[in-house]
Parts: structure tokens; C-alpha cells; sequence
């Protein structure tokens, strides 16, 4: 993994300007770093590339980047693994061309010589790219299928910049610092900005399976890759099992390809105990192994199991494992500010804290970490692909009943720590959205408002009507699919790229250490989605088929222990660590004067949170998260460090 800088201006670029907006990502690529420059457009204008290198595959000067095709015609900046390059350069030795060095960038320059863009489809990894053609005058922009690897570009009278992360395109000169008031609204309910747009104005997300192609003063964005839309009905489970076990086997195969050491995240759940039985299965001599777990007093507020109680069972049922412990006891007001800097795309999700907290406590002993991020959008894991369906045998009660329950469900305490807590959230949320239309009651289980909520919280002036545009978008291009699947189709177009693979990515980068995401392996997914919906959800069985694949690998136990997600104890941190932070960001006077936000309606959540009444611990975590984003790269003029300088 790396971090990738371009800038095509329309006239000579500042490069110590350059160089000092490239070494923002520094974190990124500690071992390395290059820069690259060409005059374009009959030398009125020019090109830069930049890179900063985490050196994974050839530690030698050889994978130096940017990396110039041994014809002189292209020059490449690339951050993320090709895992299958081994197989690629076969075929290409094959086809008579010659290599110098033992990376994956010289292959894919070589491949792209040889079959030019149908080239991609032959990759089986994790990439966002740039390249300059010289001989067509075309810069290329390219993103892996599912969206593991971030990139971001944005075009203006600067020209066309791109870059791995936000801040450096910030140091661009004329790249405006703007709010992007029309999705204000999305990120407050989601947590997130769908794609392909930011929260910063003018800066685009270039989406997953898409390529950009800006030649001749024309930028074209096309998709070269999508999951298959059509479904198998005539395969048997048994034939699904077996094909998935051995898919599962040989991505985790491919993703131990390494010149540096390699771990696993370990949960305890199925995902992540599986994927480390696979490692033992393809690696000689000891593993590498991290588990996180909070503090009780912490774990109170959340209804999840401890994870720590199934990791150590599956720790101790894996040979020659180096197994480690982390229990989470940060300064999280000292924290906070640092990840949201690191995020500068804001995500106002707790796991982000703890993905960085055990990153940066496993890069001591490995550069690369395997993790279970997919499964759940892939195979129908979450709680809300299984009450989407709930739903339909709920609207069969009497109507006379199904007002009690929701009367019932309002009138339970929302955040106070004991017994039944899962049962009272799960339940609110659930009667909240249930008598939607289908789709949209999915859509009110993804959000964190309903619709007059959400108005109620945002200031007058500003739109909240759209708030579900890009879903709805996503949810068309489905097409013709089950349900559950176009569900399934949606969550693999917004909530994981956006959400979850945004911030594994950019709070690993944080500890400069490698994510990799063997369930992610493209012929997984695809495989996926070809499957019958009852594979995935099979009556109250959620990720059915995933289980039965890796039931042969972990402890029963494991397998049919309840889904349990990956995060923080926010509500905890919410109520008791930050409470000087809550009100300090969210005053009346840093509302008012900001001009976003109801003052009255934020601090009614606040005070209905604190006494237990409702939990909003969510709300306030994303308004503290957008207040610190405001503060970081809105008001500043240089967001080259974290406020405060942490």
C-alpha cells in the first residue's frame, strides 16, 4: 500500500508545492517516496506524479515508483497489491516480454503494453492508479472492482488532480475548501458520503470498477467492471459450498503473496477465524494473530458479546500462533481530532479508533494484515438483510397489534446499560421503518433519521429531500435480481466502499500497515452474486452458505455464535470520556454561529441520551465528527497536521 499524488496543470507546477502536498500521506508510504514530471498540451502545461512507497513486494530499489514502461510510452503511480502477478507475468513472459524487477507495477505496465485496459480483468487485487500515456497524450485513472483501495480526484481551472487522500489535493493551489451543503444531509444519516460524491465541494470519489480518462482536454468516467446480473438456480447447495470453501482457500492463498511479515485480525467470528485456519493450512512456521476488546465498564452500553471470549478459543485451537491482546483504553479526546484528520473524507464510526489502535499495535511484529470486511455485505450477514424480510410476515398482524408494539417500542428506554438492550434498539429501529415500501424500509434500517427527524435537525436553508437519491440509483442498476439480492447490490455499491473500506483503509494507512480482504477476491463476489437469496438468508440464518463453506475450518461454536459488529464502545466514550467535548463542540454558540445545525433540536438528543431515554450516541458522535472535520480542513487554510498539531 502506498499513497498516489497527480496534477496535470494547465501551466508549470510549483513542485516544492508538489513535493510538500505528497508528503501529507507520508504515513502512507514511510519507506519511499519518488516524483515525476513532463510538460503536456505542446508544453504549455505539465504533469506530475507522485508516490509514496510502503514497500510490500521487492524491497528494492527496483519497485521505486513512479515507474516508466521499458518503451519509455507510460509512467505509473500505484498504491495496492496485484496478488495474482505471478500468474500475469507468466503470460506475459510467454508473449516475449522481458522484467527487471520482482514488483506487480512493472507487470501491470507490461500487461497494459500487451492487452491495453482489458488488461484489469486479468487482476486479482486491491489497486487505484494514475498513468500517463505519452505517445496518446491520455491520463488514466483507474480504481479496483469493489473499492478497497481509495482515490479521489477533482477538476477545475487547476486542472485535473488526483491523489489517495483528500488533504493533499487541499494543498492544490485553487482547490476550493467548501462545504458540499446538498450532502450535509447524507452524511448526517448515513454517517458517510455516498459516492461519487464528498463532503468537499468539488472533489469526486472515482467509484469502484471505474475508470477516468482525461485526453485531448475531455475527461471521460466509464465502469469496467460490475458483478454478474443474473442468477443460478439450476446448482445444487452442496455444488455452492464446495466451489466457495475452495475460492476461500486460494484467495487467502493469494493474499499471504508478501516480502514482508504477515498477520490476521482476529475477532472471533466466523469471517476472521476462518480466513486465519486458511493461513495455517498455506503457511509454514508461526502466525501472527491481534485481537481487540474493551473495557467492562465500556462493554455495558453495547450489546455485543465480548469478542475476546471466542478469539482466545480459536486462538488455542491454531497451532504455532503468536497470539496478542489488546484491550482498548485510549484518550479518546486526544484521539479523535487525529483520526478525523486521517479520515479527511469524514466517517463517523467508532471502529475507525479501534482499526487504528490495533494497526498501529500489530505493526510491530507485521507490515500486513488480513481482515473479514465483505462478508456481511456480500452474503446477507447484517441484521437489517434479515429484517427487511421479518417485516413481511409483521405486516400481517393486525393493525390495531402492530400500533401496540410500536407504542410499546417508543416507550422503552433507549440507552440505559442492563439487560434487554439489544432487544429495546433492535425493536425501535425495527417498528420505525417496518410499514415502508420495501426498498425504503431497508434504506430507514441503513440511516439514523426519518425523514421529519432529519429536517427537524438540519438548519431550514439547507436540502434534506434527496437524501436517498444515490441509493435509489444503486438500487436501479441492480435490475432485475431477487430482492435480497438488489438489496445486497446496493450495500456493495455505497455502504462498503464508503463505510467500511474507507476507513480500514485510511486508519491502517494511519499505522502504515497493510489491509488486505480475502472474501473480497473478485471471483467471491461474483460468485455471490449469482447465488439464490436463500443461500445467504435462510429463514433466520444469516450468511448461510458462508458458514456452511468454513464450518469444516473453525469451532462450531464460532459458527453459530450471533453476529456481533466490528466498532467502538460509542456509546460509552459518548456519555462518559467526551462529555466535556460534547458540549464544547456543540454549544448553542458554536451552533448558531456554524449555521448547520438546529441548536435546540441537538442539544434535546443530547439531553435524551444522557438520561437514557433514547440513544442517539450515533447523532452525536457524527456531530462532533463533522464539527472537527469543519475545524480541520473547512476553516484552515493548511491542513498539512491534525488540529493541534497531534
Amino acid at each position: 500500500m502506498c499513497g498516489i499524488l497527480g496534477w496535470q496543470s494547465p501551466g508549470p507546477i510549483d513542485r516544492p508545492l508538489f513535493e510538500a502536498a505528497l508528503d501529507q500521506m507520508s504515513h502512507r508510504g514511510p519507506d519511499d517516496r519518488g516524483s515525476w514530471y513532463t510538460p503536456t498540451d505542446g508544453n504549455r502545461g505539465e504533469l506530475a506524479l507522485g508516490h509514496r512507497r510502503l514497500s510490500i513486494l521487492d524491497l528494492s530499489p527496483r519497485g521505486h515508483q513512479p515507474m516508466t514502461s521499458h518503451d519509455g510510452r507510460r509512467t505509473m503511480t500505484y498504491n495496492g497489491e496485484v496478488f495474482n502477478f505471478h500468474d500475469v507475468r507468466r503470460d506475459l513472459q510467454a508473449l516475449g516480454h522481458r522484467f527487471t524487477s520482482d514488483s506487480d507495477t512493472e507487470v501491470m505496465l507490461e500487461a497494459w503494453l500487451a492487452w491495453g485496459p482489458d488488461c484489469l480483468h486479468r487482476f486479482n487485487g486491491m489497486f487505484a492508479f494514475g498513468m500517463w500515456d505519452e505517445s496518446a497524450k491520455a491520463l488514466h485513472l483507474v480504481r479496483d472492482r469493489v473499492g478497497v483501495k481509495p482515490l479521489y480526484w477533482t477538476e477545475g481551472p487547476w486542472g485535473l488532480a488526483f491523489a489517495s487522500e483528500v488533504k493533499s489535493l487541499l494543498a492544490i493551489p485553487g482547490v476550493p475548501r467548501r462545504l458540499n451543503e446538498r450532502r450535509l444531509a447524507h452524511f448526517l444519516n448515513f454517517l458517510w458520503v455516498p459516492g461519487p460524491e464528498t463532503l468537499f465541494e468539488g472533489i469526486h470519489k472515482l467509484e469502484p470498477g471505474h475508470r477516468l480518462v482525461r485526453q485531448h482536454g475531455r475527461t471521460e468516467i466509464s465502469r469496467w467492471w460490475d458483478v454478474p446480473s443474473t442468477e443460478d438456480h439450476a446448482k445444487s447447495e452442496s455444488a455452492w459450498i464446495d466451489e466457495l470453501r475452495g475460492l476461500m482457500d486460494d484467495s487467502v492463498r493469494l493474499r499471504l503473496v508478501s516480502d514482508v511479515p504477515v498477520g490476521a485480525f482476529l475477532s472471533g467470528g466466523v469471517d476472521s477465524s476462518a480466513i486465519l485456519a486458511a493461513m495455517r493450512r498455506h503457511t509454514k512456521g508461526e502466525l501472527i494473530a491481534y485481537a481487540v476488546g474493551f473495557r467492562g465498564q465500556d462493554q455495558r452500553y453495547e450489546f455485543a458479546p465480548d469478542d475476546m471470549t471466542y478469539a482466545r478459543m480459536v486462538a488455542a485451537q491454531t497451532p504455532g500462533l503468536d497470539f496478542h491482546e489488546i484491550i482498548v483504553e485510549p484518550d479518546v479526546a486526544e484521539l479523535l481530532p487525529k483520526i478525523v484528520w486521517h479520515m479527511d473524507e469524514p466517517v463517523a464510526d467508532a471502529a475507525a479508533i479501534s482499526t487504528y489502535l490495533i494497526c498501529r499495535a500489530s505493526r510491530e511484529k507485521a507490515t500486513v494484515m488480513l481482515s473479514g470486511v465483505g462478508a456481511e455485505e456480500v452474503f446477507g450477514g447484517y441484521r437489517r438483510h434479515h429484517a427487511v424480510g421479518l417485516a413481511e410476515d409483521y405486516l400481517r398482524w393486525p393493525g390495531l397489534l402492530r400500533r401496540g408494539v410500536k407504542t410499546l417500542s417508543d416507550a422503552l428506554p433507549g440507552s440505559a446499560p442492563g439487560p434487554g438492550l439489544a432487544l429495546r434498539r433492535n425493536l425501535q429501529k425495527f417498528t420505525a421503518s417496518a410499514e415502508l415500501p420495501y426498498s425504503h424500509r431497508y434504506f430507514g434500517y441503513c440511516g439514523y433519521y426519518t425523514s421529519a427527524e432529519l429536517r427537524a435537525v438540519v438548519a431550514p436553508n439547507l436540502p434534506t429531500e434527496d437524501v436517498l437519491i444515490e441509493h435509489e440509483h444503486r438500487l436501479a442498476e441492480a435490475g432485475p435480481r431477487d430482492p435480497l439480492n438488489r438489496l445486497l447490490y446496493v450495500d456493495l455499491k455505497t455502504f462498503l466502499p464508503c463505510l467500511n473500506l474507507t476507513y480500514s483503509d485510511k486508519a491502517s494507512m494511519a499505522a502504515s500497515t497493510e489491509v488486505r480482504v480475502p472474501v473480497l477476491d473478485y471471483r467471491i463476489v461474483e460468485l455471490a452474486a449469482t447465488m439464490p437469496p436463500e443461500l445467504k438468508v435462510k429463514g433466520s440464518r444469516q450468511k448461510w452458505v458462508f458458514k456452511q463453506a468454513v464450518a469444516p475450518w473453525v469451532p462450531e461454536a464460532v459458527v453459530k455464535r450471533p453476529k456481533t459488529g466490528f466498532g467502538g464502545p460509542t456509546r460509552s466514550w459518548v456519555k462518559n470520556d467526551l462529555r466535556e467535548m460534547v458540549d464544547d463542540l456543540l454549544s448553542e454558540s458554536t451552533l448558531k454561529k456554524r449555521g448547520l445545525l438546529n441548536p435546540a433540536e441537538v442539544r434535546r438528543l443530547i439531553d435524551e441520551d444522557r438520561s437514557g431515554r433514547r440513544d442517539h450516541a450515533y447523532r452525536i458522535w457524527t456531530f462532533m465528527t463533522l464539527e472537527l472535520w469543519l475545524r480541520t480542513f473547512i476553516d484552515r487554510t493548511d491542513s498539512s497536521a491534525p488540529l493541534g498539531g497531534a
